[in-house]
């Protein structure tokens, strides 16, 4: 999943990035400023929880879009 944060929510983005990565569905997160790219095990899971948790966490949302993991990706993480 590819979220992308509006620029006044950056405040609370690490506390939102820390509470992604306890979820159950979650399989690791990159930040880049107020941009998310989680990786999931349970794709179905993650679209209902992750809408609630922005809410929780008080986030303007700009982008939010299912992404498959580049071919570099996919390499990269099998290489490591």
């Amino acid at each position: 999943l590819a979220l992308e944060l509006a620029r006044e929510s950056s405040e609370r983005v690490g506390a939102f990035a820390a509470a992604l990565q306890t979820q159950p569905w979650c399989a690791g997160l990159t930040q880049e400023g107020a941009s998310l790219k989680v990786a999931v095990h349970d794709l179905p899971l993650a679209k209902e929880a992750i809408l609630p948790l922005i809410v929780e966490y008080h986030l303007s949302l700009n982008r939010y879009e299912c992404v498959r993991p580049t071919l570099e990706e996919i390499f990269l993480k099998l290489s490591a």
